[in-house]
């Protein structure tokens, strides 16, 4: 306790130090201060500057730049033609991508796709979770705003399957298709990732709740053929799975559309997933639908969660930042840690809970629990 003490103490000290003027200019004359100095001055620009940056990457995407140069390259003249806008306003755009490796500018003054636009153009779903942010941006044009709940957000409009009872009128089929589709397209990493860390092929009957359209069974049934599937969500929701599943995992799929508010879920899955469904909730809505998850499942049953985390005692950008305000926007559901979900996990009743390692976390994190 002293030393932790001494160690805040140092560190408040050190920190007083670095916001005054005189202390940084005196250490941008020494060599090894020097470097530390322009590096957090780098990256105090980048934050500055990070919405910029967003926006060039929102333009390129919703122009379709990337794909007009994909396999080839054009002139400033040439995508400006393309995109009806003027070749100055072009050449920015182009040479703003550049310096931020998503295009390229070789030496014949032609743009190519940089390291970071063709990767981009490999990630399945990507483009649609770029430009479905036109609608998270305009949420944080007034972040103060945000912060103190004082306006009406457009992404609790956009996901109204998390709407309070009070607030939430019947989700229109067209809702449903909206969001069904973002959700498919933005779940191939996700499943990707899941797929890599937990070994399907060992159970009998695998349940997906809050599953959509099927995106993720569907990954799942093409890797395991053992398995038989079951898929629950919105009845608006799975209605659309039928085209979305080839014939074969029908075959192997039972559709359950119910509502896990006033639904019991069924009893016949060894295995429960839960994808990106808990981090758009709060904490009596988890709560909820763990004790309906452990009352699904036989005893030695598994409940397996993918979603984005938060760090905990050590915050993260993707968990703490991007997905804290993502939810905020929401107005429902927060990203929690590891430790939260163990907590949750052991008040409802599983015991065995562990957390395959992932390459990915940025992506989503894997916690698997056994009733």
């Amino acid at each position: 306790m002293v030393f932790r003490n001494l160690v805040r103490k140092s560190r408040l000290w050190i920190e007083s130090k670095i916001s005054e003027t005189e202390f940084q200019s005196r250490m941008a004359q020494i060599p090894i201060a020097r470097f530390f100095a322009k590096r957090d001055a780098e990256k105090i620009y980048d934050l500055v500057a990070g919405f910029v940056y967003s926006q060039i990457l929102f333009s390129l995407v919703s122009l379709g730049v990337l794909h007009q140069l994909r396999g080839c390259s054009k002139s400033s003249i040439e995508l400006s033609e393309l995109n009806k806008i003027n070749e100055k306003n072009m050449k920015i755009l182009c040479n703003a991508a550049v310096s931020l490796d998503l295009l390229r500018l070789d030496h014949d003054c032609r743009y190519s796709l940089g390291r970071l636009g063709a990767e981009i153009l490999g990630v399945p779903g990507l483009e649609d979770m770029i430009i479905h942010h036109e609608v998270f941006y305009r949420d944080l044009a007034e972040p103060i705003a945000l912060l103190r709940s004082k306006r009406k957000t457009e992404l609790s409009q956009y996901w109204p399957y998390v709407l309070s009872d009070k607030k939430r009128t019947r989700t229109s089929t067209e809702d449903a298709k909206i969001y069904s589709a973002l959700m498919a397209s933005s779940q191939m990493l996700v499943s990707q990732e899941t797929l890599r860390l937990v070994n399907f092929g060992r159970f009998g009957t695998i349940m997906d709740v809050g599953g959509g359209t099927g995106t993720f069974l569907s990954m799942l049934g093409k890797k395991f053929q053992k398995p038989k599937l079951i898929l629950f969500d919105l009845p608006e929701v799975v209605k659309n799975a039928p085209k979305i599943l080839s014939k074969d995992l029908l075959s192997r799929t039972e559709i359950v559309g119910g509502n896990f508010d006033k639904n019991e879920l069924p009893k016949s899955a060894s295995a429960i997933t839960l994808n990106r469904v808990l981090y758009d909730h709060d904490d009596h809505k988890v709560e909820l639908i763990l004790k309906k998850v452990w009352n699904a499942l036989p005893k030695g049953g598994s409940l397996i969660i993918s979603e984005p985390m938060a760090g905990g005692q050590r915050p993260i950008k993707s968990g703490d930042a991007y997905f804290g305000f993502y939810t905020m926007a929401m107005t429902t559901g927060q990203p929690r840690s590891v430790e939260t979900h163990r907590n949750f996990l052991r008040k409802t009743g599983f015991r065995e809970i562990r957390v395959p390692r992932g390459a990915r976390n940025y992506v989503t994190k894997v916690v698997v629990a056994q009733k």
